[in-house]
């Protein structure tokens, strides 16, 4: 992905759904790629999206590694960037 950071907002009926996540993960990897659950937006949205995208992912067979890295790790990075973030996991 180089240098750009992708963040994907999950919705379970539209747009990017878990599966698609899946499928963005297998062809790009989960390096600098980042999920959140979407909401407050134009279509139906569940704040459980993310473990929801998590747990199709392990029964999907994708690496721990890959679940770890979009759902935390990623992030983490993202914004630890910024000398202003101060939070240790």
């Amino acid at each position: 992905m180089g240098g750009a950071w992708a963040g994907l907002s999950v919705y379970p009926v539209t747009k990017l759904s878990p599966k698609r996540v899946i499928d963005i993960v297998s062809i790009f990897g989960s390096e600098k790629l980042m999920v959140n659950s979407a909401r407050n937006d134009w279509g139906v949205s569940d704040p459980l999206s993310v473990p929801l995208t998590a747990r199709e992912m392990r029964k999907n067979c994708c690496k721990v590694k890959d679940i770890e890295n979009i759902t935390f790790y990623n992030a983490y990075e993202f914004y630890r960037q910024s000398k202003n973030f101060t939070w240790t996991p």
